[in-house]
């Protein structure tokens, strides 16, 4: 039997990006990422314990003041919402719209 006491994990990729996990949801969120450089790309998925999950946001601050040239999803990328304060204040310079998007809340890009 599965212990559900925690279903969220944090858990960082690759590329410095810091990734919530949601066991339950089997979805998965960027969040706060203040080590990333360069040109960052978001994977469709974050794998965590051989299990993939959908990486569906950009979460509350996660590039907040953060200094990198450019932001990139795949073609597949489920990526549907930016979340407050996503990209504020940052040094970006390009910034690929996910297909997916539905939904930046207030103060994004601030």
């Amino acid at each position: 039997m599965q212990d559900k006491s925690k279903e969220k994990y944090v858990i960082e990729l690759e590329n410095k990006l810091q990734v919530e996990i949601n066991i339950k949801d089997q979805t998965a969120e960027i969040i706060k990422s203040p080590n990333v450089t360069g040109t960052v790309q978001v994977p469709r998925y974050a794998v965590y314990k051989n299990r993939q999950y959908k990486i569906i946001s950009i979460g509350k601050e996660a590039f907040y003041k953060v200094n990198f040239e450019s932001l990139e999803f795949p073609e597949d990328s489920e990526v549907v919402s930016f979340g407050y304060n996503s990209f504020c204040l940052t040094s970006l310079k390009t910034l690929q719209i996910p297909a997916k998007l539905q939904k930046i809340d207030d103060h994004a890009f601030s």
